[in-house]
């Protein structure tokens, strides 16, 4: 992690890299802002995420600041990308699309060793998530949209149309015997 200049630790830059100023978020209104990777920055985050290519990102999102230092990030994020079939092997282009809501705040000043404070357990299930920190009181937009795309990513793509049925097996697709064909076995016969 690299050091700001007030020794305060700066997130980390990766392949697309937006980074937005807190304070050049208007107080009132939010603030709008369209990203777009370069074809350079399709070629990095492709090799980033170990895809065959990204031939575009792009993403709009509304930044909006809130009570008590917070920012609420929405908005969506859409890339064309070549991916490969693991049923065939084969490329093909997909759109993912996703998405976004994701809350940032400035990190809580004092003691951060939990030393003398005493342990409350709490019910996940009741609790939102906390919001991600803001380093050097800025948030990456870029960062943002790969970790979004990444939500809309299947690990296992398969091409239109391909299908994991007999093709693992090598038999010809076959409809699923009904539960009711399972329990006819078991009745007797006279």
């Amino acid at each position: 992690m690299t050091k700001t200049s007030n020794d305060r630790p700066a997130a980390p830059r990766g392949p697309f890299s937006r980074p937005l100023r807190i304070r050049d978020v208007p107080e009132k209104t939010g603030l709008k802002r369209r990203i777009e990777a370069s074809a350079a920055e399709c070629e990095a985050i492709a090799l980033d995420a170990g895809l065959p290519a990204v031939l575009s990102l792009a993403a709009d999102f509304h930044i909006a600041g809130r009570a008590s230092g917070r920012f609420d990030v929405t908005g969506h994020v859409e890339a064309l990308v070549t991916q490969i079939c693991v049923v065939t092997l084969e490329p093909f282009d997909s759109t993912l699309s996703q998405d976004v809501s994701i809350s940032f705040a400035l990190p809580a000043r004092g003691d951060q060793s939990g030393q003398g404070k005493q342990v409350e357990i709490i019910d996940i299930a009741d609790v939102e998530d906390p919001p991600d920190p803001i380093f050097d009181n800025t948030i990456d937009l870029g960062a943002v949209a790969l970790e979004f795309l990444t939500l809309a990513r299947d690990f296992y793509p398969k091409k239109p149309g391909v299908h994991f049925a007999g093709v693992l097996a090598g038999e010809e697709d076959k409809p699923e015997p009904s539960t009711f064909a399972a329990l006819e076995r078991f009745r007797e016969k006279p």
